[in-house]
């Protein structure tokens, strides 16, 4: 293992956050979603705001009736959205309160160090 793929994996480790979804500040949750969500480095976001923007139909009333595996679709839903739309609300300011150690930018610097080593070496 390169030394580069070495300190991805080492970083990773030393995440304090449960997922990555715990490092999208609420604010993007609440303007794309409408879901207020509090900061939290172990809950599990996306199903927070399942949970949250469920709507209920005459057959499911509540989140609690849907069988696992339509929870565990809805669930992936929101983490997509989460990935994806919640993340395109994050500012460098959000990000800098929600990871005050930087976290995430020491991933990101190591990846492009990685990346910039495989361009120069051809691969």
């Amino acid at each position: 293992m390169s030394t580069l793929l070495r300190r991805v994996a080492s970083a990773w480790k030393r995440a304090t956050h449960r997922s990555l979804e715990n490092y999208l500040h609420p604010a993007a949750v609440r303007e794309g979603r409408g879901v207020t969500i509090s900061s939290s480095t172990t809950d599990d976001v996306a199903e927070t705001v399942a949970r949250k923007s469920f709507i209920p139909s005459f057959d499911y009333p509540t989140w609690d009736r849907l069988s696992r595996r339509a929870r565990r679709r809805q669930r992936d839903r929101v983490k997509t959205w989460l990935n994806t739309e919640a993340v395109e609300r994050m500012t460098p300011e959000r990000l800098a309160e929600i990871d005050p150690a930087g976290e995430v930018i020491g991933w990101l610097t190591v990846i492009g160090e990685l990346l910039a080593d495989e361009s120069s070496a051809g691969i």
